[in-house]
C-alpha cells in the first residue's frame, strides 16, 4: 500500500498553482535552452560523423578493389578518417560539459523547488557535485553507444549483413540503470551529502527494489502513455499537440520529482525505524 500512499501524497503537491506554474516555467526554459545551446555542438558531432562515414566508405571501396580486408581499427585510424574520429570524441566531450552546466543550473532549480514542496530543500552545490559522477558514467555509456552504432554502420558496409543488437541493448539497459540510481540519489540528497547520496543510491536501489522500483515503473508507464497521446495529437495538429504537451507533461515532471522524494524519504525512515 505504501506506493499508493506515496503517489497520493505527491499529487497533493499539485494543489499549489504558483509552485506548479513556476516548476513548469523552469522545465520549459530547460527544454528550449538545452535545444538551443547544444544544437551547434550536436551539429559538429553529426558533421564529423558524416565525414567519418564517407571516409570509411571510400577506404572500404578502395580495399575491395585490391582484395584487402582491413580491420575496423585500421579503417577508423586511417589518416583520412582519424581527424574526424577525434572530432567526434572532442565534440562529444564539449556536449557533455555544456549539457552538465545547463542541467545543473536549470534542473537544479527544478529539483530544489520539488524538494522544498516535499519537505526539505536540497543544496544546489550538492546537486551539482552529485551529478558529476552521473554525467561521467552517462557520458561513457553514451560514447560506447555511439561507437557501437558507428561500428554497426561500418560492419554492414563491409559485410552487407545486419549487426546483432544485443550489445547495444545491453548498454541501453546500463544507461537505464544509471538513470534509476541517479533518481534515487536525488531523493537521498534530502538526508545526506552528495557522496553519501551517491553510494546510498546503489544500496537503496538494490536492497529496497520492491518498494522503490514500483514508483519508478509508474513514472515510466505514465510518461509512455503521455508520449503515445502526444504522438497522436501531433499527427492531428502540431499546435494542439504542443499545448496539450505543456499542460500534461510539465505537471507530470513536477509530480514525478515529488514522488521520488517521498519514496526515498519514506524508505529512509523505514530503515531507521527497523534499525
Amino acid at each position: 500500500m505504501r506506493p499508493i500512499s506515496e503517489m497520493a501524497s505527491a499529487w497533493k503537491a499539485l494543489a499549489n498553482p504558483y509552485i506548479l506554474v513556476f516548476s513548469a516555467i523552469i522545465d520549459t526554459a530547460f527544454l528550449f535552452l538545452y535545444g538551443f545551446l547544444t544544437q551547434p555542438v550536436r551539429d559538429q558531432i553529426l558533421n564529423n560523423a558524416v565525414f567519418l562515414a564517407d571516409v570509411t566508405g571510400s577506404t572500404l571501396q578502395a580495399a575491395g578493389r585490391t582484395l584487402e580486408t582491413p580491420s575496423l581499427m585500421e579503417v577508423l585510424f586511417a589518416p583520412a578518417a582519424k581527424p574526424h574520429l577525434i572530432g567526434v570524441i572532442l565534440w562529444m566531450l564539449v556536449l557533455l560539459v555544456v549539457a552538465y552546466a545547463i542541467y545543473v543550473i536549470i534542473q537544479g532549480l527544478a529539483w530544489r523547488v520539488a524538494s522544498n514542496s516535499a519537505g526539505k530543500k536540497i543544496s544546489w552545490t550538492q546537486f551539482a557535485l552529485l551529478n558529476i559522477p552521473w554525467f561521467i558514467i552517462g557520458g561513457i555509456l553514451y560514447f560506447f553507444l555511439t561507437v557501437i552504432d558507428l561500428r554497426a554502420v561500418i560492419v554492414e558496409a563491409m559485410t552487407n549483413t545486419p549487426v546483432s543488437a544485443v550489445t547495444r541493448s545491453i548498454f541501453l539497459g546500463l544507461f537505464s540503470l544509471t538513470i534509476y540510481f541517479a533518481l534515487i540519489s536525488y531523493g537521498e540528497l534530502q538526508q545526506h551529502n552528495w557522496k553519501k547520496a551517491f553510494t546510498n543510491s546503489f544500496k537503496r536501489g538494490i536492497g529496497k527494489i520492491t518498494t522503490i522500483l514500483p514508483a519508478t515503473l509508474v513514472i515510466i508507464v505514465l510518461f509512455l502513455i503521455i508520449n503515445y497521446i502526444l504522438i497522436l495529437l501531433f499527427n492531428l495538429n502540431q499546435a494542439i499537440g504542443f499545448i496539450v504537451g505543456l499542460v500534461i507533461l510539465l505537471p507530470t515532471l513536477f509530480w514525478s520529482r515529488i514522488l521520488i522524494y517521498h519514496t526515498v524519504r519514506d524508505e529512509e525512515h523505514g530503515v531507521h525505524q527497523q534499525s
